[in-house]
This record gives C-alpha cells, structure tokens and sequence, in this order.
C-alpha cells in the first residue's frame, strides 16, 4: 500500500508543460503551476529533476512566480538515476514518501533502480491528485514547511562547500529549547509520533483518529511518572520549529523512554543524541529501522541549550546551577530528578526500595540519620531481622563535593509507622507495600488474619519479630525530628544548603493528607534554627488539588513548577540566605 507522498519530484518537458524548452518552445501549463501552489498549502513539496538549462529554467519560473516553490531543484544534462537519489538524501525524506512524474517510462524505471521504494507515475496521475488521500497533507496556509525547507536547502548548499562537516556544524550555532508545556503543541507531538519514521525511535504510534489520539497523549502525560517535552531548533539559518518530542517513564531513580522521535528536517545536525544525552540517557528499546545510532561515540560540542531550555524558562542561567544535585525522598518526587539532570553534571537520585514486600523507606528522616551516623552491629542485627540491609543505610548526602544541591522530602515522617524496641529503644520506620494507610493493622495482624496476608516468607518473619520484640509508636517523635534535623543541618558543608520540600496539606481526606500540617510546622522550626541552611520550599500555590493523585502523587506540570522554584530560590538569593517559602496553608490543620 503506497504511503502519503510528501513530496513531489517533477520532470518538466512534456510533463510540467508541453513541448521541450531547448528546442524551441513550450506551452504552459498554468494547472500544474496551480497544482503546486495548492500542495504548497498542504505541507507537500514539489521539486525538480530535468535535463534542461538551469539558467533557462530558472528565468522561466521566476517569471511566473513559482520558481520559489520548488525546493531543491536538479537541473542540468547528467544522468537522473544518481541525481535523484542524491536528492532525496538532501530532503532527507524516505523514498517511500516521494512522488517522481515523468511522462519517459525509461526515467522511471532508473529511478526505481537507484531508489528502491520510491513511487512514480506518468502524467495521467496529475489530474487525480488533489482529490487522493496520498496527497491529504495538512492545512498549511502559512507555507511554514516550505519555509523551513527552504532553511534545509540553503543549509546544505553551504555545507556542501565546507571543507569539514564538524567545523560547518560549529559554525551553525544550532540552540536546542526544551519545551515542557507539550499540552500547549499537542497535535504537534501527535503528528511527530505517528509520521515520523528515519527518527523515530519507539514508533509507538497514537490512533489515527484525532480525538483519539489527543485523549490517549492526554492520559499519558497526565502520571505522575511522566515526563515529557516538545523540541525546537533554531540555527543560524532560522527556526526549524518544533521538530522533536520525548515522553520519559521514571520510577525509582530509573527512567524509560516511551516516545523518541524527531522530524527529518533535523537529520545530520545531531539533536536527537544531543537530547538523548541531555535527559540521561534512559533505557529505551528501539523499534525498526533508524538513521541515527545513540550510542555512537561521539561529542557533540556545537549543540547549545536554547534561551527557552529547562533551567533559563525560569530566568535561571543553565550554568549557574550546581554541578551535582542529590533528591531523597519517596516515588513523588522522583520526576524532579529527570528536569535536574538536563543542567547537572551529575544528578543522584536515593528512593525508596521494595524487598520482598517490605518498604525501606530511604524518606525518612530517621533513616537518613543512621545513614550519616552510622548503624551499630547490635542494631543492624536487629534491622537485619527486619529485612533490612547495610547497604540501606548508605547516602551520599553528606559526601558529596561541594557544590552540591541538596532535596529532601521526608513526608513519611507524617504517618504512623515507627517502631521502638523495648529493650535498645531504637527507632524503626517499618512499612509494607500495599499497606497505605492501614499498615498498622496489617503488622499487628493475629491467627487467621495473619495467614491470610499472603506475603514472602521473609516478610511474615520481619512482621513475627516486630509483633514480638517492637511496640508500635506511630509518628515520629518530636524530641526525634529535632534531631534529625539538627543533625542533617550539621552535616552540610560551610555555605550549602539543603532543600526541605513541604508536604502538600490537601483539604481532601481521600489524599491522606491532613496530618501534614504538623509536618510542615516541624520542617518550619527547623528552618528557623538553621536559617540558610535548611531551606523549607512550599508548594502550596503549585499544587491544585486537582493535581493530587492516589499517595500524593503529581500532575507532571506541577513537578515542573515545583523544579523551577528550587532553581530560582537556588539563585535568586542574598548569600547564605533565602527568602521566608511557607505559605500559611502549610500549616493549616485540616478537618478530617
């Protein structure tokens, strides 16, 4: 089945017009002069391959004010097999989408020799072209892709007389803006999804139907795990628009790539390695058959993060954040993990872990004390009880060189899962997954209940020791958060900071979230003992209660938000201090 054609290939004697221009005249024809102005306004292009003067041909068309829209012209008297296929790779389409008409039979089948795949035609096709689905196209009345094939065209006419490609990349001043706002573009994502193909490397396609594939891009950027942007290139040339779209799946610190895929407009500037780079290369499984290899060793020098990129869409300079970036916390916070590592030499992310349907919840404040306290044998014994092991109590927190950015969210220390030993007194947070908020009655479970949680034969042990040597405290006890906080403070090194991210004090009981208020208050004082050095960051006029989700779990344009405002309050500051963040519904009880 033939694809739709995206451009036209047009020999001109005794196709485009009647007779042949060389030997003594012709009669225009002014429909296939029309014809090609209306796919012009559809995003179809049309060019030239004819043996002809090119000087003849050029002050023929240019008087009759088309010559303009044809891209790429090939005319002169060499062979067309060669000629052809050298044009397609400089429109850097697939042949499979290009139409050659020619009314010589021989011509045709040259051009299926040397471009296999391509589709051709005599000139019976012309009249029935406007009215073919192949020929749909789409409504461009502002001839943007002529425009920006126009860009191509000049574009390869310089580089075609550099004398290396690197150097002539270098000098094309290629700027790469990273758009998250992809709702604000969406049939734009839609159309680089399902039509691209030479770089499009998931191919996982939306249905064809409109609204359809609005609804489905819709719910995928609506999870919390995702996240995504729109990509557009400019270069010294012009704006190539928006010409690239990713949609990252992240969770616990890993990421997978579910959309990746570019317009072949941008081949051979090296923008979807650049990007695939620039997000931290997340897993991705490529499908078919693609131009580009990512994993090419290669350094890509001439590409630069535009005025629009992640870190400056918030008047905050790309390299004026800190090299290092370290976010501890729980799965909802774990997207702000993709936007830092875009601007960051590295990014660590330290989240929570499942084990054998135990949680080990690296947000807790307590476990991070141990961490950087250090666990005594007699303790990591009975933790090890627990399920869990040393290396849970390892952080990079306080070893990381300087200059580092610090995030911590410890919203887990709002919820009753501590522990205490009766006999060494030591503090455990202990959780199961699944449990949400009925955890306390699942660990305290007896008889019939007990048998009946179906859990690993590991987990049921941990749950008969903290039955038998535990006692159940509930949340974290004042005189403790103190600590933990006093002690995090103390870690850090002279002049850096460590950002303390208030838990979201929904009104809505179904979120689970009341209990925070206090939270917040403790996240306060803490920060007031130690001004400059925790830094508490609200997120109350971020978060609308529509984009709380089940655990409070985020739209993926609030985590946006959310990154923007660490970035400013990173850098819009007086030094060693930082503006007063806690809104007062931060510290709002809320009625349950």
């Amino acid at each position: 089945m033939a694809e739709p054609v995206r451009l036209i290939i047009w020999d001109l004697d005794e196709t485009f017009w009647s007779g042949t221009l060389t030997e003594g005249g012709i009669t225009y024809t002014q429909s296939n002069h029309d014809l090609v102005l209306a796919l012009a306004k559809r995003g179809i292009m049309s060019t030239i391959c004819s043996k002809n003067n090119f000087e003849d041909v050029k002050a023929l068309l240019t008087k009759r004010g088309v010559w303009d829209y044809f891209v790429f012209p090939s005319i002169n008297w060499h062979p067309k097999g060669p000629r052809l296929k050298q044009l397609i790779e400089d429109v850097q389409l697939r042949p499979e989408s290009v139409l050659l008409i020619d009314d010589n039979s021989l011509n045709r089948r040259e051009a299926e020799h040397f471009i296999p795949g391509i589709q051709t035609a005599d000139v019976d096709i012309i009249p029935t072209i406007l009215e073919s689905p192949l020929f749909r196209g789409k409504n461009d009345e502002a001839l943007s892709r002529l425009a920006q094939y126009k860009l191509l065209e000049t574009r390869k006419a310089d580089e075609s007389e550099a004398p290396d490609n690197i150097e002539f990349l270098r000098s094309c001043n290629i700027q790469v803006e990273i758009d998250h706002d992809v709702e604000a573009h969406l049939d734009r994502a839609i159309e680089l999804i399902n039509r691209t193909n030479q770089l499009n490397f998931t191919k996982n396609r939306l249905p064809e139907d409109p609204d359809a594939a609005r609804a489905q891009l819709r719910d995928e950027l609506s999870h919390f795990t995702t996240q995504a942007a729109i990509i557009r290139v400019r270069d010294r040339y012009g704006d190539y628009g928006y010409c690239g779209f990713y949609l990252v799946s992240s969770r616990r610190g890993h990421s997978r790539l579910e959309h990746f895929c570019f317009s072949c407009r941008i081949l051979n500037m090296g923008v979807e390695r650049w990007v695939y780079d620039l997000i931290g290369r997340p897993k991705i499984k490529v499908f078919g058959e693609v131009l580009t290899d990512l994993n090419a060793d290669i350094r890509i020098d001439w590409i630069k993060l535009g005025s629009d990129g992640p870190a400056s869409s918030s008047g905050v300079a790309a390299d004026s954040l800190p090299d290092r970036v370290l976010i501890r916390g729980a799965c909802n916070v774990d997207p702000l993990l993709h936007y830092f590592k875009t601007n960051s030499t590295e990014a660590f992310g330290e989240f929570n872990q499942i084990r054998d349907s135990i949680s080990v919840r690296r947000d807790h404040s307590l476990i991070l004390r141990y961490a950087i306290e250090g666990v005594s044998r007699t303790d990591m014994r009975l933790l090890r009880r627990l399920g869990f092991d040393e290396s849970d109590f390892e952080t990079k927190f306080h070893t990381l060189e300087s200059p580092c950015l610090r995030i911590l969210a410890c919203w887990i220390d709002a919820h009753e899962i501590v522990y205490r030993h009766k006999e060494t007194g030591l503090l455990v947070p202990f959780d199961m997954r699944g449990s949400g908020m009925r955890r306390v009655d699942r660990v305290r479970a007896k008889g019939k209940a007990f048998r009946d949680l179906d859990l690993p034969e590991s987990a049921m042990r941990a749950i008969r020791v903290l039955n038998a040597q535990f006692e159940h405290v509930g949340v974290l006890p004042e005189e403790d958060a103190i600590r933990n906080f006093d002690l995090i403070a103390g870690t850090l090194p002279s002049g850096e900071s460590v950002f303390l991210i208030c838990a979201p004090n929904g009104k809505e009981r179904r979120h689970g979230l009341s209990r925070f208020a206090e939270l917040n208050r403790r996240i306060g004082d803490a920060a007031a003992r130690h001004p400059g050095k925790l830094v508490p960051v609200s997120i109350a006029d971020i978060i609308e209660d529509d984009d709380i989700g089940g655990n409070a779990h985020f739209h993926r344009k609030a985590y946006h938000e959310l990154y923007r405002r660490i970035c400013e309050l990173m850098v819009h500051r007086e030094p060693g201090s930082y503006p007063h963040t806690l809104a007062s519904t931060d510290l709002e009880l809320q009625t349950t």
